[in-house]
């Protein structure tokens, strides 16, 4: 009799840690989403915050020192307001989800 007891109670045992990884693996998951979202939002914000804080005469000295980042500066110059829908709508959808 006591060794059908054991039995039970190791297999419950056995049981419970399982579910508790799975808990442990399903928290560390989200929160490694909620990390990468976070990061996600500080990028569109920093980004937003650094192309809208230049001014005309930073934008032009940038454009002539022919750095990667010329496209993206080109943009701004032609089109403020789209490069602004744009980055404000990728931080739109980073912060609901």
């Amino acid at each position: 009799m006591p060794g059908a007891f054991f039995s039970k109670d190791w297999t419950f045992k056995v049981a419970k840690r399982a579910n508790h990884l799975d808990m442990l693996a399903d928290h560390f998951i989200s929160l490694l989403v909620m990390a990468a979202l976070l990061l996600l939002s500080a990028f569109f914000s920093g980004t937003e915050t650094a192309l809208f804080s230049l001014t005309r005469e930073q934008v032009k000295r940038l454009r002539e020192q022919g750095r990667n980042e010329e496209r993206i500066l080109a943009l701004l110059a032609a089109n403020p307001s789209g490069l602004l829908i744009a980055i404000l709508f990728g931080n739109l959808v980073v912060n609901i989800l």
